[in-house]
Formats: C-alpha cells, structure tokens, sequence
C-alpha cells in the first residue's frame, strides 16, 4: 500500500505539472511578455527591437518573427527572420548570463547569450555560416561584392562607461571568399578567389589587436594586421590596421585591368611582395587608404 500510495503521488504531481505547463503555454499573453522583456533587458543597453508576430515556444522562449534590430549610435537596422529569447535560470542564479538569444538570418544560424550588471553587458556570440553576401553593410564599406560563409565566435565584457574595462576575443573564420566585383579608389575590381580567411582578435583593456588574420586563395594571398581602441559605445573605437594583398602572378598575367591598378599602386609594394593599404578612423567610418613603403 505504501508503494502504491506513494506512485499515487508521483502520478497527480506530474499530471499538475503538465496540466500547468500547457495552461502557462496557452495563456502567456505573448506580445506583453515580448513589450516586458525589450524594455527591462533589451533597451537599457541601447539596443531597440521591432518585430512582426510574438509567440511562446514549447520550452517557453519568446519568439519573435520578422524582426528589426536598431543599436544607438550605429545606422543600420539589422534584419532577421526569427529572433528566440530565452531565460537561462542556472546562469542567472550562478553566474553572469540572464538570456539565452538564437536567431536566423543572412542565410545562417545566431547563438547569443547575453548579461547586464550595473553599467557591464556580458555578451558571447556564435555563428555559423552567415552568408557574406547578404550582409550590406560590409559592401558598403569596402565597396566590393563578397561572397563567403562567415563563422564567429565573439566573447566580451563590455563597460559602458569605462571603456577601459572592455575585454574579450574573437576568433573570425570566413571560408571560400570570393569577389565578384566592385570598386577600390575609383578602380573596378575582376573577380577573385581568396580563399579562407581564419585569425583572431584580442580584447583587452579597452584595446584590441589582430592576431594572424590571413588567407591564400588561387588568386590572392591577403594578411591583416594592427590594433585599436574599443571605447564606449563601440562606434566610435579608433583603428590602426594593415591590410597586405598579393596577387598571384596567373591572376596579374590574365587581367589586363589589375596591371593597371597594380602600376598604380607601386609604390605601396614591400620585399615580400604584398601592396600595403592603411585601414584607419573609427568603427563608423573606417578609411582605406595606400601606404607608401618606399
């Protein structure tokens, strides 16, 4: 009797559970909860998020579809098809992190988990094969159509009012990049294949420098190198890059135009081949400029 009383109990405890998980999952007025969460956690860390339809998903996570994402002090909107939130209760109780974010968009698969303390954001981000092409704002500043799959992971701790306090890393993997047009310094640029591109940043200190960020295509060998500030807010961070490029001598021997270009540009060749172009300003507006190595 007392074995069957106590599978009794087991019985109608997991029968309430259930009975409450699919009421909480019926009721939850969805839209409230995603107003809620945008303007407690969301918008005091400058970030503003507009969408078309909210739901509850089975593991109780905001979904929220079509969805719009503005950051202060940056211009364009970021666009996405699905954006699900959730709270991570573990790591709210043990460590920094209140809300688990995982998103598609530009062809590819977002993972991010997120937490504030005071004045600190606490931020880690995964990739996973976001597709280049589609992000715009890449295009716009280089001026060129990139094609590539793009991996990241990104860990920071970022201070809003002491920028001096930011720290973290990225490792960047953009595989198969390919360029399929447009201009440099007035310059049309032909189709090229440059290959991986595979490095690292560190983050430290409210500085940042790049660590062997490099690939080698069969047109192409490109090296990035330098330093900078992440300040608070981001956008306006300070850089101080290299950008070397060399092109195979088959790509220079099969396009009239890079000959051109490449003869213009002389006086920006090193020993070791590669032309040397300065990446410097701010995070908002970045110039490229050559820089002269003799």
């Amino acid at each position: 009797m007392k074995l069957k009383g106590i599978l009794i109990y087991i019985g109608y405890s997991v029968a309430f559970i259930v009975s409450l998980y699919f009421f909480v999952l019926i009721s939850l007025p969805e839209n409230e909860i995603a107003k809620y969460i945008i303007q407690k956690y969301i918008k005091p860390n400058d970030i503003d998020i507009t969408y078309k339809s909210a739901s509850i998903s089975p593991d109780l996570s905001l979904v929220l579809k079509e969805t719009e994402i503005e950051i202060q002090d940056v211009s364009k909107k970021l666009s996405l098809e699905k954006l699900k939130i959730g709270v991570s209760v573990f790591k709210y109780l043990f460590g920094k992190m209140l809300l688990n974010i995982s998103a598609k968009g530009f062809g590819g698969d977002i993972s991010i988990a997120l937490g504030t303390k005071k004045d600190e954001i606490f931020i880690d981000v995964d990739t996973d094969e976001l597709d280049v092409s589609q992000i715009e704002y890449l295009k716009e500043k280089t001026g060129l159509n990139i094609k590539g799959l793009l991996d990241i992971s990104f860990r920071l701790d970022y201070n809003k009012k002491e920028s001096q306090k930011n720290k973290g890393g990225i490792k960047l993997t953009i595989k198969n990049i390919e360029i399929k047009g447009g201009k440099i310094m007035g310059f049309e640029v032909p189709p090229m294949d440059i290959g991986d591109l595979k490095g690292e940043v560190e983050i430290k200190e409210g500085k940042f420098k790049v660590v062997n960020l490099k690939s080698k295509g069969k047109d192409l060998e490109l090296r990035i190198s330098g330093d900078g500030l992440l300040t608070s807010p981001p956008s306006r961070g300070s850089l101080n890059l290299t950008l070397r490029l060399k092109p195979t001598q088959a790509f220079i021997d099969k396009q009239e135009k890079i000959k051109t270009i490449l003869f213009g540009i002389g006086n920006t060749l090193d020993k070791e081949g590669f032309y040397n172009f300065s990446i410097k300003g701010t995070f908002s507006n970045p110039t490229f400029t050559p820089e002269k190595k003799g």
